[in-house]
């Protein structure tokens, strides 16, 4: 081999980068890293730094000059102001060996970072009014690397060192067989380092370089701000407008009292006076919350609890009837981290069976009560990518301790709830149910529509032969609209059960007329979402993941294509967040009025809504809990029907519909988004 001086001549000094892992070492270019070994001696670990030569990490010097970009690292060469935030604890060994203040034969199996910080302080190598944060070797290595005291990829490898004993690296050696380093190299090739090449761009070493500032390591760095965690970095983009006034919003909302959920993605349903979130339920103006009860098939434990973070109502009681959460509630209420929560996990028998409904109640300091019937699981993708309905009731007042009465409404709502509450047959519910005994429901002026086993839509046929008007006296020509986000097995036909029971119970009314001969099938319509709904929503086939209706089982009952309507909700905004919310309607045929609304969580099966046993006519076999509320006109506006047609003058408020009229059926090329199992 050529002493160094003839080495640096024999290389070329043109701006092409140098390769990556040559440093040959000639008498001007020792390494503050590594003590020269012999005349003529070549380091196969170190780059050229002599007069004329650039390596693409460190700026040519020449004996007792200094790259201004590097600084001495010998023995008491180290800036006592330099800060270093990362230490690998193999390079402080090497840093020692090479101060001369321990041998290189010395054996080092394991190292403590503080401790060889505390020596190189004793060497008067380093301040020890410098801050160490971590011991990240990555960082260490780029420190190095920058100050020209290794290359890339390179540990240090001084004179006998332990490095240079595990990784030989001499002519002939294994490690330089396996990796050549001339120029046109494969390594070469591979990783570039020249200015403005691909490797410098995307992994810069120098200090103050983007990849320092894109991975911090202390407290408070940019990467923590960017990616918080814990409750207090939750928030609400409706609620931040409306705290402590969520009261008149509601306000404002009367006589229907009905919300959709917001959508993240989309500024313009934040502002929205019909719009609400999970937060602004929790609002301090609603009353002096107490306790809570929550029935949902869906929990996701860490959101719900940021939810009462934020709104500043921890510690209060909860009790949580559930049948799919995130967490291991039982083994986190053993650990004692759930203190003031009471918990049931509802297992159905049935294979089809859920506890699908969601209701919550909320229980205030003077006794008072307050009933929310929704469509969203208590998860967090419920509340801020789907649409979503939310029914909140009035706050019951605590009865009169001289009033005799039971308490109930003339729709029977008060009733409704404790046969609601009393189907789960669940201890942890004794206390609420005898909560709301004690409340006033007198004035609950919208019927309530719980259904729970044995009730169904058989339950609803016989309010709407009570309560539901036609005015114009024409069944036939008042649809029925149904909107889900989910489709069970409704059979090989249409008469199987669809319209044999579930349309026909649907088409119950006030209308009676024993001459009339009208005997024309009543209109149907679904509203489900189509592939070309859900790829072009806010989050692509992403947005599906809310519509589990199975590929196979479609396949099955092609002919329900026929009743099907395409998703759109522009009026509301919402026509690209794909619907979660189920409800039931039945329209006029110049859809400027309807008869009956309902919101529920329900989905379009035999299981949610129940089929006639074939033993017995007069049954109706449920196998899911689910709820919902009926909205009658002549309860809520004291008239015969709801206006749904803004452009129409009428002198009662508006009910807004959660999809856009006139439907849009499905077209020939239209296929409904399904699901694969396997």
């Amino acid at each position: 081999m050529a002493s160094g001086s003839e080495s640096l001549k024999e290389k070329p000094t043109d701006p092409e980068p140098e390769p990556l892992k040559q440093k040959p070492t000639g008498p001007e270019s020792e390494s503050p890293k590594q003590k020269p070994t012999g005349s003529g001696s070549e380091s196969p670990k170190q780059k050229p730094t002599g007069s004329g030569s650039e390596s693409p990490k460190q700026k040519p010097t020449v004996s007792g000059s200094q790259s201004p970009k590097q600084k001495p690292t010998g023995s008491g060469s180290e800036s006592s102001n330099q800060e270093y935030k990362c230490y690998d604890p193999e390079g402080l060994k090497q840093k020692i060996i090479d101060s001369g203040s321990e041998s290189s034969n010395q054996k080092y199996r394991s190292f403590d970072p503080e401790g060889l910080k505390q020596k190189l302080i004793g060497l008067g190598v380093e301040s020890p009014k410098q801050k160490y944060r971590s011991s990240d070797p990555e960082a260490l290595k780029r420190k190095l690397i920058g100050l020209g005291a290794e290359s890339l990829k390179q540990k240090p490898t001084g004179s006998g060192s332990d490095s240079l004993n595990r990784k030989p690296t001499g002519p002939g050696s294994e490690s330089r067989n396996r990796m050549p380093k001339g120029p046109g190299s494969e390594s070469w090739k591979r990783k570039p380092t020249g200015h403005g090449s691909e490797f410098r761009k995307r992994r810069p070493t120098g200090p103050g370089s983007e990849s320092q500032k894109r991975q911090p390591t202390g407290p408070g760095s940019e990467s923590r701000k960017q990616q918080p965690t814990g409750p207090q970095n939750y928030n609400d983009a409706v609620w931040k407008h409306t705290k402590g006034m969520v009261d008149k919003k509601l306000e404002k909302s009367e006589p229907y009292r009905i919300f959709m959920s917001p959508i993240a993605c989309d500024p313009g349903t934040h502002n929205e006076e019909s719009t609400l979130s999970f937060a602004e339920l929790l609002d301090k103006s609603l009353g002096d919350l107490s306790e809570s009860l929550h029935l949902n098939f869906m929990v996701e434990l860490g959101w719900l609890f940021a939810q009462y973070f934020i709104t500043d109502q921890r510690g209060k009681k909860m009790t949580l009837l559930y049948e799919r959460c995130d967490e291991d509630i039982d083994e986190l209420h053993k650990k004692k981290k759930l203190l003031n929560v009471r918990h049931k996990k509802i297992i159905n028998k049935n294979a089809f069976g859920h506890q699908h409904s969601k209701v919550s109640m909320f229980a205030y300091a003077d006794g008072s009560l307050r009933v929310v019937v929704m469509s969203a699981n208590l998860c967090e993708d419920d509340w801020t990518k789907y649409a979503q309905g939310i029914w909140v009731s009035p706050k019951f007042p605590l009865k009169e301790e001289d009033d005799k009465s039971d308490g109930n409404s003339q729709t029977d709502f008060k009733i409704d709830i404790l046969r609601y509450l009393n189907s789960f047959r669940e201890p942890s519910l004794v206390p609420w149910i005898q909560k709301i005994e004690k409340v006033d429901f007198s004035q609950a002026n919208v019927p309530g529509k719980h259904t729970e086993p044995l009730w169904g839509h058989l339950y609803l046929k016989n309010i709407l032969k009570k309560h539901a008007c036609l005015p114009f006296c024409v069944p036939s020509e008042w649809p029925i609209i149904a909107q889900c986000s989910s489709l069970g097995s409704l059979g090989t036909t249409d008469e199987e059960w669809l319209k044999s029971e579930f349309v026909e119970s649907l088409s119950a009314s006030t209308y009676c007329d024993d001459t009339d001969t009208d005997n024309d099938p009543i209109p149907f319509h679904l509203i489900y979402p189509s592939v070309k709904n859900v790829l072009n929503s806010w989050d692509g086939a992403l947005g599906g993941i809310c519509l589990p209706y199975n590929k196979i089982l479609h396949e099955k009952q092609l002919w329900l294509k026929k009743y099907m309507c395409l998703w759109q909700c522009h009026s509301r905004k919402r026509t690209k967040a794909m619907p979660h919310i189920k409800t039931y309607c039945r329209i006029s045929p110049c859809l400027t009025e309807m008869s009956w609304f309902l919101l529920g969580s329900a989905n379009l099966s035999k299981a949610a809504w129940g089929r006639k046993l074939k033993s017995d006519e007069q049954s109706n076999f449920i196998m899911a809990h689910e709820a919902g509320v009926l909205f009658l006109p002549q309860f809520l506006i004291g008239s015969d029907t709801f206006p749904i047609d803004e452009t129409e003058p009428n002198k009662f408020p508006y009910f807004s519909l959660p999809f856009d009229l006139p439907l849009a059926g499905y077209s020939d090329t239209d296929q409904p988004w399904t699901i694969s199992t396997r």
